[in-house]
């Protein structure tokens, strides 16, 4: 027999399968997320190239790890955990598939003794299918999970470097003239051509998915199309058009792709989500009507809080985190100055030799970092300028979040797009900020977006459940309002926010783009960016101090009146703690103001104080805004006092008045019973006049304040 002819041979056939038998097995895995998994041979052959292996050098989350140091999982594992997700659900949904009837398996449309033959099969089913052996099932469901596995683990394979970030921060750098590169370029499509590459010829791979999987020309093209995902999936197969829902869904976004990352990613940042995805998947069936996976309706909140809810969340406290950005703007600026050298661009354009794509993974930083250029070199200073952004970040010194805004709807009717560095800046003011002066290569833009993978839309309406409790209805889908479930359920599923960064860490530099920053969206959006109760704070003392200036000691000086002493804000007196400024004398507040009468106010430690000053006299009004009041202030000067004189002190100068500024113990007391009548509203009581001539702080009608004196020689 000629080569030929035993090559064509059934026994040289089945002796090929053997030595594929021999050398390729199915091999069992531990994974940390969902323990000891079993991958067919077929998955075993792929696993072992040298293309899928590349995914062991891509981060999953990418630049994540920089700011979470736990994020250190790779994309080989996530698609290990796809592609083993895939089947086991694939799997179920076989086992559970309905039967004949229009409601599927409702046992009311069958006779008694045929509903006991469908109850005995349903039972043998579920304990056949229960393991992870699929001779149970038809060779057309074997395919199937053959090829759900093959998709699953294949997924992935176009990501670039450091995952998402190549695809939409460093592509438009490397291509800013053309838009048509960055708008055509998807993983998913990379995903398939490296899919080809891997079962042809031209990769050296010694894989044959036909011997290995009884797979032909059209289950492999199948492969691909559940990698890439459908809109309409009956149309693009519709013998089985629920495939279409366990790898990439487009019909509403619930994907194993999901439940694998959100629960990986989550575990490796230590940030909790409240996903059960064992349970979503044990209560889903196939709709035999539709040909669409459904779940039973009490998962409704599973769905919504537990798997769109903990995605949105994972965006907003992990992938668009502040710091996370700021290391990919850095490390994206670096790649573009650095792409000729590195060989981007041609990586990404010559799709002829798929093998230069292939040598781009995270290894990119350390190569940009071992380049050394001949000083003549022409991209020798775009390099140095890059490896200089390298040596920041190892520094810990990124670029500085500054502010960011959400855009409300109705802020995104009034502005659409992105506003540029030029366009903010215009509204700096450098008088404010000592003359900085903002320039526009130093701000970066840039807009976020937090949905539950459906933009504006609720991914809910999409999805269909089952209900085995209502006779009526049986085992057919049917839709559910957020009402139907809980009147807390939000009504808007997309947030966007603008934010800004500063490439120059000043502080000064910061605050003026900040305020120019909030000037635009006050400006253009017609909203405030938002900020802490602390800085919010802040900001309205330093206001209120620069409305309310104080003159200088020797303004007060002259009129003799009340003196603030070094206790108020330079001291340490009893009632107001230190705030590191000189003794300031008030007294002429009232001939600054244009008259006999007027106020003087200033804020101190959170609490506002307005000084009414008269010809008659003056009274101090404390608005209590801590839990310290101004009548314990008032009672801790009288011990103070009281203490002073127990150790022999003697009462201050003027009158026998004490330090504290009253004539006795008993004026103090009385001090703090008007500072609380004061504080309430009610009418003091007025004191007598105290020994010595001089008036009490008391016989003024107001409350006394420790470490005010008056003058001595205001009696006389």
């Amino acid at each position: 027999m000629s080569g030929s002819d035993r090559s064509g041979s059934p026994q040289f056939m089945a002796s090929q399968e053997y030595q594929y038998g021999e050398a390729r097995r199915k091999k069992t895995f531990n994974d940390n997320i969902h323990g000891h998994i079993t991958l067919h041979r077929a998955a075993v052959a792929i696993i072992d190239t040298p293309e899928f292996q590349r995914l062991r050098n891509l981060k999953q989350l990418g630049l994540t790890y920089y700011i979470f140091p736990g994020a250190s999982h790779n994309r080989f594992e996530h698609s290990i955990g796809v592609g083993h997700l895939a089947t086991e659900w694939g799997r179920h949904l076989i086992g559970s598939r309905g039967g004949p009837g229009p409601d599927g398996w409702a046992l009311r449309n069958f006779e008694p003794e045929d509903r006991r033959h469908l109850t005995i099969l349903q039972l043998a089913v579920s304990s056949t299918t229960a393991g992870s052996s699929c001779s149970n099932f038809e060779p057309e469901d074997r395919r199937h999970l053959t090829i759900l596995q093959l998709a699953g683990l294949c997924h992935d394979l176009g990501h670039g470097p450091f995952s998402h970030v190549f695809e939409k921060e460093l592509l438009p750098k490397l291509f800013p003239g053309n838009p048509q590169v960055v708008k055509e370029w998807h993983h998913e499509t990379m995903s398939n051509k490296i899919f080809d590459y891997i079962t042809s010829g031209d990769s050296g791979n010694d894989i044959d998915l036909g011997v290995l999987a009884g797979l032909d020309g059209s289950d492999m093209q199948l492969v691909k199309a559940l990698m890439h995902g459908s809109a309409n999936p009956a149309a693009d197969y519709p013998s089985a058009p629920w495939l279409f829902d366990i790898v990439a869904n487009k019909r509403n976004g619930i994907d194993v792709d999901k439940f694998d990352y959100l629960l990986r990613d989550s575990k490796m940042c230590g940030v909790a989500v409240q996903l059960d995805q064992a349970r979503l998947m044990k209560l889903s069936r196939l709709d035999r009507a539709k040909e669409q996976v459904i779940f039973k309706m009490t998962e409704y909140g599973n769905i919504a809080t537990g798997l769109f809810g903990s995605r949105a969340e994972m965006h907003r406290r992990v992938y668009t985190h502040q710091k996370v950005k700021a290391v990919e703007f850095m490390v994206c600026e670096a790649l573009a100055l650095a792409q000729a050298p590195l060989g981007l661009r041609e990586a990404v354009e010559n799709t002829a030799d798929i093998s230069l794509y292939l040598n781009l993974d995270d290894s990119l930083l350390p190569r940009l970092q071992a380049l050394r250029l001949h000083p003549h070199d022409e991209h020798y200073e775009a390099v140095q300028q890059a490896q200089e952004l390298m040596r920041q970040m190892a520094r810990r010194q990124l670029y500085k979040f500054v502010q960011e805004v959400t855009l409300t709807p109705a802020a995104r009717r009034m502005y659409a797009g992105m506003p540029t560095a030029e366009e903010v800046i215009g509204y700096q003011s450098s008088a404010k900020f000592d003359g900085v002066q903002l320039r526009a290569q130093d701000v970066v833009l840039c807009e976020t977006h937090i949905d539950q993978g459906m933009k504006e839309a609720n991914p809910m309406d999409t999805v269909l459940f089952y209900q085995t409790r209502d006779r009526d209805m049986g085992d057919r889908a049917f839709a559910m309002q957020p009402s139907d479930v809980s009147n807390m359920l939000g009504s808007v599923y997309q947030d966007k926010k603008v934010r800004v960064y500063s490439k120059n860490r000043d502080k000064t530099y910061c605050a003026a783009l900040k305020y120019a920053f909030e000037q635009w969206a006050n400006a253009k959006l017609k909203t405030q960016p938002p900020g802490t109760p602390w800085r919010q704070s802040r900001a309205q003392q330093q206001q209120q101090q620069q409305q309310f200036a104080l003159p200088d000691a020797a303004a007060f000086g002259s009129s003799g009146r009340v003196s603030w002493g070094a206790n108020c804000f330079g001291g340490s007196g009893p009632g107001l703690p230190r705030r590191g400024s000189a003794a300031a004398e008030i007294g002429s507040a009232a001939d600054a103001s244009g008259g006999a009468d007027g106020n003087a106010a200033m804020e101190h430690d959170g609490v506002a104080m307005v000084l009414q000053l008269g010809s008659q006299g003056e009274q101090l009004l404390q608005v209590p805004s801590r839990k310290r009041s101004l009548t314990q202030d008032m009672q801790s000067a009288s011990q103070q006092q009281q203490q002073q004189q127990q150790h022999g002190s003697q009462a201050g100068s003027g009158g026998g008045r004490s330090s504290c500024g009253f004539g006795s113990q008993l004026e103090c007391d009385a001090a703090a019973a008007d500072a609380a009548a004061a504080v309430d509203g009610r009418p003091a009581k007025q004191s007598k006049a105290s020994s010595g001539g001089g008036r009490s702080s008391s016989s003024r009608g107001g409350a006394g304040l420790p470490g005010i004196e008056e003058d001595a020689a205001e009696g006389s």
